[in-house]
C-alpha cells in the first residue's frame, strides 16, 4: 500500500466550505511514494517476465526473418512464411513489447538520443548471421553495422548511430560508424 499522505486533515474538519485541509506533499513523501511503485513495477516484471522464454521467442523470430529472407518472392511458400511471420511479430509485441519498450527508452535516455522510440520490432534487423554457438547449443547471432534503426546521439554528434536487438542472449547494440557497443543486455 503507497504512503499516506500525513499533511492532510482528518475529514470533517477545519477547512473552507467543510473541506479538509490539505498541506502539499514534501519531497521525501514524493520520493518515498515513487520508490514504492517503481519497486512494484520492477517486482511485477521481474516475478511475471520469463526472460528465458522471451530470447527463445525472439530467437524463432530472428529465424523466420532469416528464413523468409533466404526465399525468393516467387516461392510458392513466401506469402505463408511472411503471414506467419506478422503473426509472430504481433504476438512478440503483445507479450514483450512493453518491456522492451521501456529498455529502449532506457537506452534513449542514457545515450541521449533524440529519436523517438519505435515499436520494439522496428529495432530488429532485416538480416542476422550465425556466428557460432554458445556452450548451451544457443546460436550467436551477428549483424551488419548498417543494421538496425537510424538514430541521432548528442553522444556522437555529426555521426550515424544505429540501435539494433540481438538474440541470445538478448541485447541492444549501438553501432556508430564501424564501433559497436552493447547499450543494454537482458538476463537470461
Amino acid at each position: 500500500m503507497p504512503p499516506q499522505n500525513v499533511n492532510a486533515a482528518p475529514r470533517g474538519k477545519g477547512g473552507h466550505k467543510g473541506r479538509p485541509y490539505f498541506f502539499p506533499p514534501n519531497h521525501l513523501q514524493v520520493s518515498v511514494t515513487l520508490l514504492y511503485f517503481v519497486g512494484t513495477l520492477k517486482a511485477k516484471i521481474s516475478k511475471h517476465m520469463d526472460t528465458k522464454k522471451l530470447d527463445a521467442e525472439l530467437i524463432a523470430l530472428v529465424e523466420k526473418r532469416m528464413e523468409l529472407s533466404g526465399m525468393d518472392y516467387s516461392d510458392a511458400r513466401y506469402d505463408d512464411v511472411e503471414e506467419q511471420l506478422h503473426d509472430m511479430e504481433d504476438a512478440f509485441i503483445e507479450k514483450y513489447g512493453d518491456f522492451l519498450e521501456e529498455a529502449l527508452e532506457e537506452v534513449h535516455d542514457s545515450n541521449k538520443v533524440d529519436s523517438d522510440v519505435l515499436l520494439p520490432i522496428a529495432y530488429l534487423a532485416k538480416s542476422y548471421e550465425k556466428a557460432g554457438q554458445h556452450a548451451d547449443g544457443q546460436p550467436i547471432y551477428e549483424v551488419s553495422v548498417t543494421e538496425g534503426v537510424w538514430v541521432e546521439s548528442e553522444k556522437y554528434p555529426g555521426k550515424e548511430a544505429r540501435l539494433v536487438i540481438i538474440p541470445s542472449p538478448t541485447r541492444i547494440v549501438m553501432s556508430v560508424g564501424r564501433h559497436r557497443e552493447e547499450v543494454w543486455s537482458l538476463e537470461v
